[in-house]
């Protein structure tokens, strides 16, 4: 018995990301005026050998709400970086201490920093 030939047909549906799947997290970029570095070394401060996050040197926190910051785990942000404080010349003062930092791009303002130890940050009632 032949069968009937069936035209084979593909469909597609586009996945649009909206708050409830992709933003989980908001957290406050509260940095005052320094330098984001990751601490090669683990001298807790920074020098020449450790790795500068962002180009421009003294730079501070933007103070805004990031709504949908990706890898923070369930208890919150967890350290993955280091802020030296500066005064205006870039001249380090007070002691280094650990920040969580994420990107939301490739410039300088894309970088982001929130202090960990006073870290400002919530999860989203709405994210499933």
């Amino acid at each position: 018995m032949k069968r009937e030939y069936v035209k084979p047909v593909m469909q597609g549906e586009a996945f649009v990301a909206n708050e409830y799947v992709a933003a989980c997290w908001k957290i406050n970029c509260n940095v005052e005026t320094g330098i984001g570095f990751i601490d090669q070394n683990n001298n807790n401060k920074y020098d020449r050998s450790d790795k500068k996050i962002c180009r421009s040197n003294p730079r501070s926190g933007c103070g805004e709400w990031h709504t949908g910051v990706a890898g923070v785990p369930d208890d919150g942000p967890e350290p993955n970086a280091m802020w030296q404080p500066t005064d205006g010349w870039g001249i380090p003062i007070g002691s280094a201490y650990k920040v969580y930092w994420w990107s939301t791009g490739s410039s300088d303002h894309d970088q982001h920093f929130s202090k960990v130890s006073a870290a400002q940050w919530e999860t989203n009632p709405n994210a499933s």
